[in-house]
């Protein structure tokens, strides 16, 4: 849904570059479940490490002035 969006142009890239950041999130993370799922350990922890360090979709989130979801703690 978030595709369907049209951001102010001065925000388009930034809002690009947030979206390529999620679509390669969620592509890690379906191939941890994979991994998870068939007993690859080695795997699973390399992904989760390259998923920590991708892990700026926040960052990208407010360039593209989307407000993060966050909890204060």
């Amino acid at each position: 849904r978030l595709r369907e969006l049209r951001p102010p142009e001065a925000l388009e890239r930034p809002f690009e570059r947030y979206l390529a950041r999620v679509d390669q999130v969620v592509e890690l993370l379906d191939e941890l479940e994979s991994a998870a799922d068939g007993g690859e350990d080695d795997e699973a922890q390399r992904l989760v490490g390259e998923i920590a360090e991708v892990d700026d979709a926040q960052d990208l989130a407010r360039a593209a002035g989307i407000p993060a979801c966050e909890r204060s703690s």
